[in-house]
């Protein structure tokens, strides 16, 4: 099952609305006790939580967050110095602008 459509099901229980037919669950159904609902929007805060970080993980460049080595290191300053743009540099390196940025600090390249 997708994440959405589990997602789509959580909501609508917490609401009290069956998912299948949309119709009001009976007021005397487990889906209407206040800790079931408080617990399904705990699961759907978490789930939305987890959908969000594994979109941006997704997203982000391959050697976010590693180490960096003294290959990549020779490499940015190398591109650096030849004038090369942020954006270019990160690209080559599979690192994002802002860690490109952060590194050429750190190294004493750049200024804030």
């Amino acid at each position: 099952m997708e994440l959405s459509r589990a997602v789509e099901i959580i909501t609508f229980l917490a609401d009290g609305i069956d998912p299948f037919s949309g119709v009001a669950l009976e007021h005397d159904s487990v889906f209407q006790k206040p800790d079931t609902i408080r617990a399904l929007y705990k699961a759907l805060e978490i789930m939305k939580q987890k959908n969000k970080q594994s979109q941006r993980k997704y997203e982000a460049p391959e050697n976010t967050g590693k180490a960096w080595t003294p290959d990549e290191e020779s490499l940015l300053i190398r591109e650096f110095e030849a004038g090369t743009s942020i954006r270019e540099i990160a690209a080559k390196l599979q690192r994002t602008s802002w860690a490109i940025n952060s590194r050429l600090m750190k190294m004493g390249r750049i200024k804030i």
